[in-house]
């Protein structure tokens, strides 16, 4: 997998640690199917977490099965789900409830490309949430 967008090491950085972070409260499984040129995901993620704006080198198909995603200002709850076209920038913030989420697309995980101008900030709102999740307080 390729991982680009980055103008300065220290938004990669931001990256890396505020998604060390995040791995914490997460769960992943991943399944090639090498025959079809299939991939599914399944993730779980802990109530707050955040993706930061970013995009695949291939469409998305997204089931929300449990919990939800706050998507700009949409909720996408239990039995629904979302499309994100190749290059097509996108994010969203895990309920309150969490969430599980399975991921098809049409072939092993390639590229991802991150947008995110402000991943310093997206790092911040990950201590913050991480804190929450922890029981360390407010998260503020």
């Amino acid at each position: 997998m390729t991982i680009t967008g980055f103008k300065t090491d220290e938004e990669r950085d931001s990256l890396r640690r505020g998604s060390a972070l995040v791995a914490r409260h997460m769960k992943t499984a991943s399944f090639d199917f090498e025959d079809t040129g299939m991939h599914i995901g399944i993730f779980e993620w802990a109530a707050g977490l955040s993706t930061p704006l970013h995009s695949h080198s291939d469409d998305c198909v997204y089931y929300v099965e449990r919990g939800s995603l706050l998507m700009g200002n949409r909720e996408i709850g239990p039995g629904e789900g979302f499309l994100t076209r190749k290059n097509e920038p996108y994010a969203f913030v895990v309920g309150p409830d969490g969430a599980r989420i399975i991921e098809f697309t049409t072939g092993p995980r390639r590229d991802v490309t991150f947008h995110d101008r402000l991943m310093t900030a997206w790092e911040e709102r990950m201590q913050q949430a991480v804190a929450k999740i922890e029981g360390q307080g407010d998260g503020r």
